[in-house]
């Protein structure tokens, strides 16, 4: 919220900031924010200063690992709000062996396409240098 409230998302657009755990718990905030019009305390102007083009367009622009992330009821909140494209893989190995993730992301019910862009080519996309 603060990368938001600062405009630095919208000031640094090249810059690709990866959120970790699927992004916490923001994609359950974002309905919330998106009626702060609605609050005396921001109010519509501030809210179309701070989101132009709307709450969840901003937050398609981030990218997110889907380290522990990837229970069904979690990745299927993150699939309505946010592009396939800017989900990657991430397993929190060092606290969880690969394993765990690997397992849970197998169970999920994805196209191959789908499965082959999150597990390693839309990282590769968005750090080119890592490409195998």
């Amino acid at each position: 919220l603060s990368l938001w409230v600062a405009q630095t998302t919208r000031r640094l657009p090249d810059i690709k900031f990866i959120f970790c755990h699927g992004g916490g718990v923001m994609p359950i905030l974002l309905g919330r924010m998106a009626g702060f019009d609605e609050w005396r305390g921001v109010g519509p102007e501030k809210l179309r200063q701070v989101f132009p083009e709307g709450v969840y367009a901003e937050y398609r622009k981030l990218y997110f690992d889907c380290a522990q992330a990837f229970a069904p009821e979690d990745f299927a909140l993150l699939q309505k709000v946010t592009e396939p494209s800017h989900l990657l893989f991430g397993s929190d190995y060092g606290y969880f062996p690969v394993s765990h993730s690997k397992s849970l992301f197998t169970k999920l019910v994805l196209p191959e396409s789908t499965r082959q862009a999150i597990a390693a080519g839309n990282a590769a996309e968005i750090l080119p240098r890592w490409k195998v």
